[in-house]
């Protein structure tokens, strides 16, 4: 039996922008509305569907959870679930959820923590990187990506990459730290028969080679949600030349070329399906060799499977 009875969730829309409204059953005026950040219903629903899914599981491991504990919950997921949706661009401009009495209708946004950036040391990137256009799946195979993706796994040699190594890890067992903390202070509490998740840690995003060198997995979404027109709008990737200035006309980068990377970090927590872990997002490159895809250092192009006499074009 859950103690606090929650009343059916609804929509609403103001100035065109759907909200999610959550309150327990009984004639209380206190609430919980939250902006999704989006004029399209389907895509509200979407996202309402994720945050309700996320906030039974705390419900049920804890069903002695008071409104109070509940609402701070929903706050946390819905941070969570708006992120992975819509990206950083309107994470930083995310409005928190409100509680809401009969008292005041006023709402209060939060402002969102200032990133900060980090630079790679010169490595080499991988013959998977999207770099000069997004990376939009294979949509025909059911694989899509609307949002498209950039992405540079980067590979640095094993002594420059340890200062960045050392960062990621303090940035992970920092929020780890936190994150136990706060599980032993609210244990989840579950019906008889049923187990609770623990807490564990994820996969780093980076990779230790058997040569000693590392390579760094680094993403972003290639578009946003905007904030005024709730428009899906392209979010360019920059590209700078070995000397910083901007590249107006980006080449075809293939795997084998020699870049820089400008990231920031995204901590997160563990869940069904993957342990708390650290994502370094995409900023800007920087372009400090090129090799093109088909070229002779290419590592993603035909010339290292060529065959001695065969055909050969004219």
């Amino acid at each position: 039996m859950l103690e606090t009875v929650l009343a059916i969730p609804y929509h609403y829309k103001r100035n065109g922008i759907c909200y999610l409204r959550l309150r327990p059953r009984g004639a209380t005026p206190d609430s919980f509305s939250i902006s999704l950040r989006t004029a399209d219903g389907a895509l509200a629903l979407l996202i309402t569907t994720d945050i309700l899914k996320k906030l039974s599981e705390f419900h049920f491991r804890k069903p002695a959870a008071s409104w109070e504990q509940l609402k701070t919950q929903a706050v946390e997921i819905s941070l969570r679930c708006l992120s992975a949706v819509h990206g950083d661009v309107s994470t930083e401009a995310y409005r928190a959820g409100r509680a809401r009495s009969s008292s005041t209708d006023k709402e209060s946004p939060t402002t969102a923590p200032r990133k900060s950036f980090y630079f790679t040391p010169r490595g080499i990137v991988e013959p998977d990187c999207a770099i000069q256009k997004p990376d939009y799946g294979n949509p025909a195979k059911g694989f899509g990506n609307p949002r498209g993706l950039w992405r540079a796994n980067l590979t640095v040699p094993g002594e420059d990459a340890q200062p960045l190594v050392e960062e990621i890890v303090q940035e992970h067992e920092a929020n780890y730290a936190k994150l136990l903390s706060d599980h032993e202070k609210n244990p989840p509490v579950l019906p008889h028969g049923r187990k609770a998740l623990l807490p564990y840690e994820g996969d780093m995003p980076f990779v230790i080679n058997d040569d000693g060198s590392v390579t760094f997995r680094i993403k972003r979404y290639a578009s946003y949600i905007d904030r005024h027109t709730q428009e899906n709008k392209p979010h360019p990737l920059e590209v700078v030349d070995s000397k910083g200035k901007r590249i107006d006309n980006v080449p075809a980068i293939a795997g084998g070329s020699e870049l820089k990377v400008k990231l920031s970090m995204f901590p997160y927590g563990w869940t069904a399906v993957a342990g708390a872990s650290v994502i370094l997002q995409l900023d800007s490159v920087m372009l400090i060799r090129l090799v093109e895809p088909g070229g002779a250092d290419s590592d993603d192009g035909w010339p290292s499977e060529a065959v001695d006499g065969g055909y050969e074009a004219s």
